[in-house]
């Protein structure tokens, strides 16, 4: 009606041509906002085919669910329970939050290792929504639903926005994708779709789109050019841009070291380039230095010796620029690193793992000693 679903129709599995799937929905505040009619109609259409008289082979939902009814029943939950719980198929954030708290994480520095994303992923986004329920806590629901992951997949409508234009995508897709590496199946794969033309839809895996992003936008002189134009705002981009490939590299292990080496090439190596964003915002610039100093030290990019050396260099240039800057400005500038003044060595060490988002490498370190031990 009007372009709208009014209603829903099963398709056979005779003309569906393949067995049927068990997908599972990680929806966003947003969307959970602004579309709960939707909601209902999935959760509708997920009991739908999970009440089908089918075998297991062609329908993997009801076989899932029958499976986990059984399973809880025999450890003395009742058996109605057991069916609306597990029939659930559609997790989001708890009633009046927004954001899974991923990106938090990876913007303050303040984890350790690849558990600690899918931790808090889990603990934000483990509520269930359907028609019994809405943002009912089911934790262990979710683990037991997305650990048991074989993909994940993120359609994009438009080629507007990518996978480096928002951090909404590293953190919802990224995030499920850091639970399954630790809690799911180890083989998982992680999907891109383009649906920009419905007539011609595309599907990439997630390390192959961002592959082609690099190619076709990071490396691209032409959009580098446009971004050039704006002044201030493009040297951000630049920095968001090298702080989302970070981003991937933490939640999917899908950033590559040539991807980390063609950010430095092109927004520090690219004399053009650097001294523009030298000129319209030394910040940035800063922050770019930052994102790759994590992605080192937290073996997200194994970095050659050529590019450690050009990365310390830089971050001498670009410290006492900003230093620079500061005391033309006065005390009330902003500083160069978004978390205050280094504490735990001396500002001029380039190593220093006091900047912007990095905890301390070492919380025994000396004031003034580099806690790697190279510097002078």
């Amino acid at each position: 009606v009007g372009g709208q679903i009014s209603d829903l129709r099963i398709i056979p599995v005779g003309e569906l041509g393949r067995p049927r799937v068990d997908v599972t929905l990680n929806i966003t505040g947003l969307f959970r906002d602004t579309f709960p009619g939707t909601i209902d109609m999935l959760d509708e259409a997920i009991r739908m085919i999970a009440e089908l008289d089918e075998s297991d082979e062609d329908n993997a939902l009801a076989a899932n669910l029958r499976k986990d009814i059984v399973e809880d029943v025999i450890n003395g939950m009742d058996p109605d329970e057991a069916r609306a719980r597990n029939s659930v198929r559609i997790f989001g954030e708890a009633l009046g939050t927004y954001g899974n708290g991923v990106g938090r994480l990876i913007e303050s520095g303040k984890w350790d290792e690849t558990k600690d994303l899918a931790d808090i992923y889990a603990d934000l986004s483990s509520y269930g929504y359907s028609k019994g329920g809405f943002g009912k806590p089911m934790k262990r629901e979710f683990v037991r639903r997305f650990g048991k992951v074989s993909a994940t997949i993120k359609n994009a409508p438009s080629r507007e926005f990518d996978i480096l234009d928002i951090d909404d995508v590293y953190q919802y897709l990224g995030g499920m994708n850091a639970f399954v590496r630790v809690y799911g199946k180890k083989d998982a794969v992680t999907y891109m779709g383009d649906n920009s033309d419905p007539k011609k839809t595309k599907i990439r895996s997630t390390q192959e789109e961002l592959r082609f992003l690099f190619r076709s936008k990071v490396t691209n002189p032409k959009f580098n050019s446009g971004l050039m134009e704006h002044g201030y705002r493009g040297a951000s981009e630049m920095a968001k841009i090298t702080e989302y490939t970070m981003a991937w590299g933490a939640t999917s292990d899908i950033a590559e070291d040539w991807m980390y080496e063609k950010l430095a090439d092109t927004y520090l190596k690219d004399k053009d380039i650097h001294e523009w964003m030298n000129d319209v915002n030394p910040y940035a610039v800063m922050n770019i230095l930052n994102t790759l100093f994590e992605a080192i030290r937290r073996g997200l990019w194994n970095a050659t010796e050529e590019y450690e050396e050009l990365l310390k260099e830089m971050y001498l240039e670009a410290e006492e620029r900003l230093e620079d800057l500061t005391d033309r400005r006065g005390p009330f500038a902003p500083s160069s690193s978004s978390r205050g003044p280094c504490r735990c060595v001396r500002r001029s060490c380039p190593c220093c793992p006091c900047s912007r988002r990095r905890p301390p490498a070492k919380a025994s370190s000396p004031p003034g000693a580099c806690p790697r031990g190279t510097c002078p």
